[in-house]
């Protein structure tokens, strides 16, 4: 499945090389389409994290949950979740096997929603709790979420034709992503930017993508 994607996604930027930049998002969207938010949890070094319960909310009824993916630190990955009339709570609970000294992704996961508004109006962090070995609450200033609209490479709200031109220069090696926007380049969510990611940014420029 991997070289298939692989496979399309050169095909793809092939067949666009030929035509002309203007044209390319011409086309009427072809089907109803969402934006798409993904929240990181990321660990700093030498923490001496052993438990992690980190408390998000999200509007009910308007963010619609997909898929959640854990990152390179050691550790399993859980959760529960209570509702109110408004808002979805979703506990994320971490487990690592020993006390944590080296630092990196603990989770990251999406929502897509008809909603357009500023990523922390989407989806937030509501409370942190951190625990070691010796079940001690400590700091959780080694936590860092950061939440990004997929797709939105120069980070000014919108995904568009000046996302996927960002792209491309970042793939052919006229500018380094970094940060937040190089986050936002994943566009499907495998911890890597690639050709791949530039194909589906394009069909969902064009309309021919729902979500990401």
């Amino acid at each position: 499945m991997k070289r298939l994607k692989k496979a399309l996604a050169v095909i793809t930027t092939a067949a666009i090389t030929a035509v002309p930049f203007c044209s390319m998002f011409s086309a009427n969207a072809a089907v109803e389409q969402y934006h798409t938010y993904r929240l990181y949890a990321d660990l700093e070094p030498a923490s001496s994290l052993k438990n992690l319960y980190l408390v998000t909310v999200y509007k009910r009824g308007s963010v619609f949950f997909d898929e959640r993916v854990k990152g390179n630190v050691p550790g399993e990955l859980g959760g529960s979740g209570s509702a109110t009339d408004n808002w979805i709570t979703h506990v994320d609970i971490f487990t690592a096997p020993s006390d944590l000294v080296s630092g990196g992704n603990l989770f990251r996961w999406e929502a897509y929603t008809k909603l357009n508004d500023k990523p922390e109006n989407i989806l937030r962090l509501s409370g942190c709790d951190a625990y070691n070995s010796a079940e001690q609450k400590i700091s959780s200033d080694f936590i860092k979420v950061h939440v990004v609209k997929v797709g939105d490479i120069n980070q000014d709200g919108a995904v568009n034709g000046d996302d996927v031109t960002a792209l491309s220069e970042h793939l052919l090696g006229l500018r380094e992503l970094t940060g937040n926007s190089l986050r936002s380049a994943d566009t499907d969510n495998d911890g890597v930017v690639n050709y791949t990611d530039y194909s589906i940014l394009i069909n969902y420029v064009s309309g021919t993508l729902g979500h990401f």
